[in-house]
């Protein structure tokens, strides 16, 4: 069974999601980056070097829709990898992680749960 990987930006995200996580899959690693550029750039990492599926979790930091949509474009053009777009999902909480009810962050859980099980087929 393949390896996934969620990227946050830090440890607050990190614990938030393996507190919520009840039924988190072992071959799912939940990983740090230290910030939002470095989270960009370990997902891109991991891609290269791994070719393992990966969900991106970083904050939008805004309610404007047009701004998030525009945020996400920028960060699969410069992560993409030839084989590697169906196993590369952004996912970005508004405005952020830590704000979101628990409830947003168990619709969250279930659509990365989601993803993971795609990647397996």
């Amino acid at each position: 069974m393949k390896k996934g990987f969620v990227v946050v930006e830090g440890k607050i995200d990190k614990d938030l999601l393996e507190k919520q996580w009840k039924h988190k899959p072992r071959n799912v690693e939940i990983v740090e980056a230290g910030g939002r550029s470095s989270a960009i750039s370990l997902a891109r990492s991991i891609l290269i070097t791994k070719n393992a599926p990966i969900a991106l979790v970083i904050d939008a930091d805004t309610l404007n829709e047009r701004k998030i949509e525009e945020q996400e474009q920028f960060i699969y053009e410069i992560t993409k990898h030839n084989h590697a777009d169906s196993m590369f999902k952004v996912f970005m909480p508004k405005p952020n992680l830590e704000q979101e009810s628990p409830e947003r962050r168990e619709r969250l859980i279930e659509q990365i749960n989601q993803f993971m099980q795609e990647q397996r087929s």
